[in-house]
């Protein structure tokens, strides 16, 4: 389905190329559409042969090029993009402070259940190393994972729901609404100064 998607997409660009001619730019957004195509669609194509894709593991390049397609192919999106990021520096210390957070209950969370238990133990599963411990907390932070990441050590110890409900009320319900309502008033401030620019140069 996915190579299908891409393969409109290709036709979509090839159409415009042809319909525009000599005013279709073979530089900048276009090229760069050009070859993010070219790369999702070789490792779908790579995919159907190796399940591991282009790159060895679990990654795959097709989904990280999904949203750098979609922006290369919009300007409303390129510009809203453009605005989100020139007002990160104003909700970097509520980025900070997700970090901080998440560090914080990694440590406490590989102090608490690193432990010789069997395979089925939280410490073996979910916290035997930094980046395994750190994958897992952040998948939490999704609730991707919940509860499944802290099962294990609920069976073990009753109390320990403890420290996922506390990590979940700090991260989840508490860091990501101002996270969010920042990154708002930002992108409405930069919206502003833009509609100001916009209606000046008119």
């Amino acid at each position: 389905l996915e190579i299908v998607f891409l393969l409109v997409l290709i036709l979509r660009t090839w159409l415009r190329w042809k319909s525009l001619a000599g005013h279709f730019s073979k530089k900048g957004w276009n090229l760069c559409l050009s070859f993010l195509l070219g790369l999702a669609t070789l490792d779908c194509i790579v995919g159907i042969f190796n399940i591991k894709g282009i790159i060895p593991g679990n990654f795959r390049l097709a989904r990280l090029c999904r949203p750098l397609i979609f922006m290369c192919c919009y300007k409303n999106l390129r510009e809203a993009v453009a605005r989100v990021c020139s007002s990160i520096p104003k909700f970097m210390n509520v980025l900070a402070s997700l970090a901080i957070t998440l560090l914080l209950f990694t440590w406490v969370g590989i102090i608490l259940f690193t432990s010789r238990g069997g395979p089925d133990d939280e410490g073996q599963k979910h916290f035997h190393s930094w980046g395994e411990a750190m994958a897992s907390m952040w998948i939490l932070f999704t609730t991707a994972n919940n509860p499944d990441v802290w099962l294990p050590a609920y069976h073990k110890n009753r109390w320990s729901f403890l420290f996922f409900v506390v990590y979940l009320m700090l991260s989840l319900y508490l860091l990501n609404n101002v996270l969010l309502a920042t990154v708002y008033d930002s992108y409405k401030e930069q919206l502003k100064v833009s509609l100001k620019l916009f209606f000046k140069n008119r």
